[in-house]
């Protein structure tokens, strides 16, 4: 395709609109363009099919229609201006794989002399050149005429991967990142958090082990950054990143409603949107995994789809299966994305099934990420200061742990009564898009998305099982799943979602914007949900006390204390006592279910014990023990005393 774009004849372009058809009942002619092809190299006599096929351009000649074989891993913009293709005529090509590494352009609407005059693109009235008639633009045909009406154009034209140039596309994308990075920083947790965020943050620095299922790519990551990044303590620097990585997130969603067809403008509202929902913007200011598998599962999507588009290059797939296997060491939410890459691979390739050597390179790429999880058994082995509330050193307890055994029982997706919980469910996912505001607000985005799915399904069918699998797959299980903060498994459903609903937005009121002046306003006024948003966001920042419980806690108690605390209230002790370094002579047993049996083994010992417990708890250490309370910044926290 390099000699055809060194060889075209700029000054006498291909027009779709004077091209012969042939005589009706004639067989198709093929004819070699000689202003296209002149020089192109030969085909290869045994094409590899992983490759894209170096083939001239040729010009299949049928009655009423036309076909234009091209290289599929080139963008639309880029192959239709080497062929002179105006833009105004792309709704009138059908884009067809026809296999190594060719689409077909069918004309499925015949362009011919009488064809209705349609408007020249961008710039001023020009005469002369080539044009027949005065008032034409030289450029284009005589029947252009610029004060002629546009027609309207058919609802769900879609220009797939239709990029201005991946240069181009990465500035944009790179500026929705940085509006993004500011959001966020400026409302990050400034230090220790309460729950899981305190685990995270305490884990990553020391190399530890948080709860299954290990999370060791975040963990990994985490570590890296803290001790790369000279900014604040360990605590904020989790928080940085966590800010880093969703700000990537949202310029990679970006590229993925740029990809379905999206305008700029649109795609980057669209993004920005997602990115300013209260759950994501709440979750992005604090050290959570979460941030990280929606950038990775969003890469996994642009990644399949770019694949697809440029020829389906081997090499292409196997950084997919490597991606794969590292976004499974961040979060299991990405098994359920394993059947939505896997079904769209079979369905742009179905003979991948009978070549064994490329499936093994695969599972190998595949081993190679995933290998990542090699860090739980070999940390638990060194001992870390920071660990669950068993160490995985054997095969057992290591399934146990990196599968979430334990978390089973809170899985139902599984069961016979998946459906009916799933529906259950589904209201509070709802409530989740409408920014908390009005419940229509949520309705307008999900038909809007239909519009999107619909248009993008008529245009690329494998496209859209992708996202609708991927969205669909892990919405079913969340909506199965019982979580404190059960809104962090909704990002990439909602991700896909409204990336859906801005195409649809786009197909809905665009088409319709040229033809009603009034509407006009709707294009800038789009631009105002984002900034509504971040105003709504404002000031929402996470409860700062961690940091002031876990001191006041650690200074109340006496020397060589043993403090029995629960999931939320031990993780920030465990960040002040391994990361902050204060107070090592005090011990942190985490548990609930192990008091008050664990009180009854070690009172008497010599060690004081001071116990945070639900009251439930409370109750039954109470029943056999005096309890003195002490204000640690807002907690109590209680002594535990012989009666009498």
């Amino acid at each position: 395709m390099g000699a055809i774009a060194r060889t075209w004849r700029a000054q006498h372009p291909i027009d779709l609109a004077n091209l012969p058809v042939g005589d009706k009942g004639s067989s198709p002619g093929l004819v070699r363009s000689r202003d296209v092809a002149v020089d192109s190299p030969d085909p290869d006599p045994q094409p590899d099919p992983c490759r894209p096929r170096r083939h001239p351009v040729w010009l299949s000649l049928r009655p009423g229609h036309l076909s234009l074989p091209v290289a599929a891993h080139r963008s639309w913009a880029r192959r239709t201006g080497r062929l002179r293709i105006r833009p105004r005529d792309r709704h009138r090509l059908r884009r067809e794989p026809v296999g190594h590494g060719l689409d077909l352009l069918r004309l499925v609407e015949p362009l011919t002399a009488d064809a209705p005059p349609l408007p020249a693109e961008g710039g001023s009235t020009r005469q002369g050149g080539t044009g027949a008639d005065a008032g034409t633009d030289a450029r284009h045909g005589p029947h252009e005429r610029r004060t002629a009406a546009r027609p309207e154009e058919p609802l769900g034209t879609l220009e797939l991967g239709a990029f201005e140039g991946w240069r181009i596309e990465a500035a944009v994308a790179g500026l929705v990142a940085v509006f993004a990075f500011g959001a966020y920083a400026s409302h990050l947790l400034r230090s220790v958090g309460f729950w899981d965020t305190a685990i995270f943050q305490a884990a990553a620095p020391t190399l530890g082990l948080t709860h299954p299922t290990g999370f060791p790519t975040y963990l990994l990551l985490g570590w890296a950054f803290t001790n790369l990044v000279p900014i604040g303590d360990a605590a904020y620097r989790m928080d940085l990143l966590s800010a880093v990585i969703s700000a990537l997130a949202v310029a990679t969603l970006y590229l993925v409603i740029r990809w379905i067809g999206a305008t700029p403008a649109v795609a980057a509202i669209g993004a920005l949107t997602f990115g300013l929902l209260q759950p994501f913007w709440r979750t992005a200011g604090r050290a959570d995994p979460h941030t990280l598998h929606v950038l990775l599962a969003l890469a996994l999507i642009l990644l399949a789809l770019e694949w697809n588009r440029r020829g389906r290059p081997h090499r292409w797939l196997l950084a997919m299966a490597f991606l794969f296997g590292l976004a499974l060491g961040n979060h299991l939410l990405m098994v359920l994305m394993g059947p939505a890459l896997a079904g769209y691979v079979l369905l742009c390739e179905p003979g991948l099934v009978l070549a064994v050597r490329r499936i093994v390179g695969l599972a190998v790429a595949f081993l190679a990420g995933a290998g990542v999880y090699l860090y739980v058994p070999l940390r638990a082995a060194s001992n870390p200061p920071i660990h669950h509330d068993f160490a995985p050193t054997t095969w057992d307890l290591f399934w146990r742990y990196v599968l979430g055994s334990d978390f089973r029982g809170s899985m139902g997706f599984l069961s016979l009564d998946g459906p009916g919980n799933a529906l259950g469910a589904l209201p509070a996912f709802i409530r989740s898009l409408d920014a908390g505001s009005h419940p229509a607000i949520a309705m307008a985005v999900i038909g809007l998305a239909l519009v999107g799915l619909i248009a993008l399904a008529r245009s690329s069918p494998r496209a859209a099982f992708l996202l609708l699998a991927s969205a669909g797959l892990t919405l079913y299980a969340a909506l199965n799943y019982q979580n404190a903060d059960i809104e962090r498994y909704y990002f990439l459903p909602v991700a896909i979602l409204v990336a859906l609903a801005a195409l649809g937005a786009q197909l809905v009121l665009w088409s319709r914007i040229p033809a009603v002046p009034s509407l006009q306003i709707v294009t800038p006024a789009l631009a105002v949900v984002p900034i509504a948003l971040l105003a709504l966001n404002s000031g929402r920042v996470d409860n700062p006390s961690a940091e002031c419980y876990a001191q006041a806690a650690l200074q109340e108690v006496k020397p060589n204390a043993v403090v029995m605390s629960w999931w939320s209230y031990s993780t920030p002790l465990w960040y002040e006592r391994f990361v902050a370094g204060e107070r090592p002579d005090v011990e942190v047993f985490n548990g609930i279910d192990a008091i008050p049996g664990e009180v009854d083994r070690r009172f008497g010992q010599g060690r004081p014990i001071y116990v945070i417990q639900p009251s439930s708890t409370l109750a039954r250490i109470q029943a056999t023990y005096a309890l003195t309370p002490l204000n640690a910044c807002g907690v109590t926290l209680y002594e535990v005393r012989a009666r009498g």
